[in-house]
This record gives C-alpha cells, sequence and structure tokens, in this order.
C-alpha cells in the first residue's frame, strides 16, 4: 500500500477502535448547537403561528418570505447571534480536544480515553493555540501570494475594454480556486501533523512544531493534500445524504419529529468519527514520514 492509503487504513482503524472520542467530538457538537435551540425553536414557533407559515410549507414563495421577514424582526437578531455564537464555540472547544484526541490516540489508551482526551487537550491548548496562529497567518500570507496575487493579474491583463467572461477571466478564476484548494489542503495537512508532533511531545512549542512538521510534509505534499481532501469528500457525503434523508421524511407527526432528530444526530455522529479518523490518518502519515535512524557502524573486536 502507498503512503495514502496506509494513512486512511489506519485512521480508521483507529477511530473504530476509539469509538469513544468520536462521541466526545459529538458531544461538543450536540452543547455548541444547543446555544441556538432557543432562539431557533421561538423563530420557528413565530413563523408557524404567522400567516405567512402555510404558504410557506407549501414551497417557496419569495412575497411569503419578505412578509414573514417583516412580521418577526424581533426574532431575528437572537437567533442570528446565536447561530455563529454555537459555531464559535464548537471550533473552540474542538480546537481544544482534538491534540487530546491525537495524544489518546498515540498512547492508545481505550478506557478512560475521553477523559484523557480532555485533560491532554487542556494542557497542550496554550501550543496548540501557538500551531494554529502559525496556521491561520501562514495561510493567509500563501493565499495571497498563490491564488490572490496570480488571480489578480490574470484578471486584469485583458484591460478594462475587454468583453466580460474572457479567456483570461475564466482563467483567473479557476486558478484561483484551485489553488486556494490546495493552498488550505496542505497547510491544513501541516496543522494536524503539528498538533500530532505536540501530542507526542517530539516539540516543546507551537512554532517547534509547525515547523518539524513542514519538514515531514515536505516531499509527499499530494499524499497528505489527498488524505484531508478525501475526509473532507467523505464528510460532505454523510452530510448530504443525512441531510436529504431528513428532508425526504417529511415529518407530520411528533414521532415523525423525533426520528428526523435521531437521523440527523446519528450523521453528526458518523462525520465526528470521520474527523477522528482524518486525525488518526494524518497521526499515521506523520510516523510514516519519521526519518529512520541510521545504525551506527559495528566497531571491530581488537585482537
Amino acid at each position: 500500500m502507498n503512503l495514502f492509503t496506509r494513512s486512511v487504513a489506519e485512521g480508521v482503524r483507529l477511530a473504530a477502535r476509539h469509538y469513544r472520542l468520536s462521541v466526545l467530538l459529538w458531544i461538543t457538537l450536540f452543547v455548541s448547537s444547543s446555544l441556538a435551540l432557543r432562539p431557533l425553536s421561538g423563530l420557528v414557533r413565530a413563523v408557524d403561528g404567522s400567516p405567512f407559515g402555510e404558504r410557506l410549507l407549501a414551497g417557496w414563495d419569495g412575497d411569503a418570505f419578505v412578509g414573514m421577514l417583516a412580521g418577526i424582526q424581533e426574532g431575528l437578531g437572537p437567533a442570528f447571534a446565536a447561530i455563529p455564537a454555537g459555531i464559535l464555540l464548537f471550533a473552540l472547544l474542538s480546537l481544544v480536544l482534538s491534540t487530546g484526541i491525537l495524544r489518546t490516540l498515540q498512547q492508545g489508551l481505550v478506557q478512560g480515553s475521553m477523559r484523557r482526551a480532555v485533560i491532554e487537550g487542556v494542557a497542550l491548548f496554550p501550543k496548540t493555540f501557538g500551531a494554529f496562529f502559525r496556521f491561520g497567518v501562514g495561510t493567509a500570507a500563501w493565499l495571497l501570494l498563490v491564488a490572490g496575487l496570480p488571480a489578480w493579474i490574470l484578471y486584469e491583463l485583458p484591460g478594462k475594454d475587454a468583453p466580460p467572461n474572457n479567456g483570461f477571466t475564466n482563467a483567473a478564476i479557476l486558478w484561483g480556486v484551485l489553488a486556494a484548494l490546495a493552498v488550505f489542503l496542505v497547510r491544513r495537512a501541516r496543522f494536524d501533523v503539528a498538533r500530532a508532533l505536540l501530542a507526542q511531545n517530539a516539540a516543546s512549542t507551537g512554532r517547534g512544531a509547525s515547523r518539524l512538521a513542514g519538514r515531514r510534509v515536505a516531499g509527499a505534499r499530494v499524499a497528505a493534500a489527498a488524505i484531508v481532501l478525501f475526509w473532507l469528500i467523505v464528510v460532505a457525503i454523510l452530510q448530504t445524504v443525512f441531510t436529504r434523508l431528513g428532508v425526504a421524511m417529511n415529518p407530520q407527526t411528533n414521532a415523525g419529529t423525533t426520528g428526523l432528530v435521531v437521523v440527523r444526530q446519528i450523521g453528526f455522529l458518523l462525520v465526528a468519527f470521520a474527523h477522528v479518523a482524518q486525525l488518526g490518518s494524518l497521526s499515521a502519515f506523520e510516523r510514516l514520514r519519521r526519518p529512520v535512524p541510521t545504525p551506527l557502524p559495528r566497531l571491530a573486536s581488537p585482537g
């Protein structure tokens, strides 16, 4: 098996063996989303009680939607504020727990793995945040240099009198999208490898872990980016399948609504499993890319 296949297979094996860590991530998602439940439930009740509720449930109606917004303006503010707050909380919890999950995977702990992941994640958070800061700044710089600047040059080459949707414009858009995707995938792989190095105490600071991760990823950027892309596609497929399944259920009773909630939570649990598997895959990638020490030559015995 090649580097990509071995890393992904190892990630799936680790995630399956440490399934409790997927439950831990699912709990963080549930806690984060609960922030928006009350404001959104009040918003839904306002929509159901409005004269436009039945028209919206029957299908898309632009006039009904505008009228509904005008009638529930008081509930929009709390709902729209709760959604980004929940997203930020989940991102913070994931940042804290991911390094703890990596250390738990590396240590092979099964019993008490959830508690150990929380303790280790909190202890390693200052170093993890340092690596995250370098990931954010470095990604922004590389996006500007590799994606933004060439795309801007291609867009400006034809001049102001060029017709719209010319070849240069299309090339600029295509280059911007593909280059930005490539930069993000490589930088994300490097960040996960840096967290794996922090988890095994191979680096004492986030800066040192980022530099060491760069050496691990160098020479295997395609494989590292492919691992991240693979798990992003898996997550997208899971979200699409379970969203379509929820829409197809079209619950009309309390039992149907409960079933819909259960199905969606199963989807979120599988997404959490994919995230743990991605961390395990990048940890395995780092181990496989670790340089093998050269054995010392044997000295001839005297006489």
